[in-house]
């Protein structure tokens, strides 16, 4: 069971290889050979996107790289990808939702971190709360929210199986009882990790990516705009039942209200 526990450890802490250029704005991807390329036409889609962006042909790569996302919505570097290139047009909205998805899939990727970083002090926002140290920061980010699901998943099996054991086996019972008590306390942990996970800044948010958002008092046009809103800010989703607006929270203004559903995009 030990055993198992440092596997699952070691999982968790390998990190991708990246790669970057001054901005860390370079095309990032898996390592694929030229015989799958050959035969798959997403790989030979995603090597011309990165050509279009490696050319500096910015408009048609983020194009490209739109295309492919339709497809493959999940991929952290497909993602990160998109978010260089819309940054490269001056599309800071959909940049940064672009790394914000790719952060929050592998968030200990040095370059996704950077690069969402870099995105949202570049809209007067950060990505470590005031007042927190940075390496706090990252220890709290170290894990995925699936991967934090997985490992909580892992100790409450393994928590049933050591007590299903030393109540079938009482002869193991003194054996087994305190590597159960370690997966208890292993699924207290995780649980508690990704509960406070739920609660992160980027969860449940969306961000704006239009030129700007109109901030009013009601779900409708009719009511009072009393606040605009510029590409690429961060607001918290409060109410999203609706199909025309949702109602969000303004973290920095402290203030709330709704705006159109088109001018956001949820991370």
């Amino acid at each position: 069971m030990k055993t198992a526990f440092i596997a699952a450890f070691l999982l968790l802490r390998a990190a991708p290889a990246s790669a970057g250029d001054d901005m860390r704005h370079g095309a990032q991807a898996p390592v694929a050979s030229a015989a799958a390329a050959a035969v798959d036409p997403d790989v030979m889609a995603r090597a011309a996107a990165d050509k279009l962006y490696n050319d500096s042909l910015y408009p048609q790569a983020a194009s490209a790289y739109e295309d492919l996302l339709r497809s493959q919505p999940g991929d952290p570097y497909l993602l990160y990808n998109a978010g260089n290139a819309q940054f490269r047009v001056k599309r800071p909205g959909r940049a940064l939702l672009y790394y914000a998805r790719a952060w929050r899939l592998l968030p200990r990727n040095s370059d996704m971190r950077y690069n969402l970083d870099f995105a949202l002090k570049s809209t007067g926002q950060s990505l470590v709360p005031e007042g927190v140290p940075p390496f706090l920061h990252r220890l709290y980010y170290s894990a995925s929210d699936r991967e934090i699901a997985a490992l909580a998943s892992l100790a409450f099996w393994a928590l049933c199986l050591l007590g299903a054991g030393a109540a079938l086996r009482p002869a193991l019972k003194d054996r087994l009882l305190p590597a159960a008590g370690a997966a208890a306390g292993l699924l207290l942990f995780f649980g508690a990790w990704g509960a406070a996970r739920l609660s992160a800044p980027l969860r449940n948010a969306a961000v704006v990516v239009q030129h700007e958002a109109v901030l009013r008092s009601g779900p409708n046009e009719t009511f009072n705009a009393y606040a605009t809103l510029p590409e690429g800010r961060v607001v918290r989703i409060l109410d999203d039942s609706r199909d025309d607006f949702w109602e969000v929270g303004v973290q920095k203004e402290g203030i709330k209200g709704w705006i159109t559903r088109d001018e956001l995009e949820r991370i």
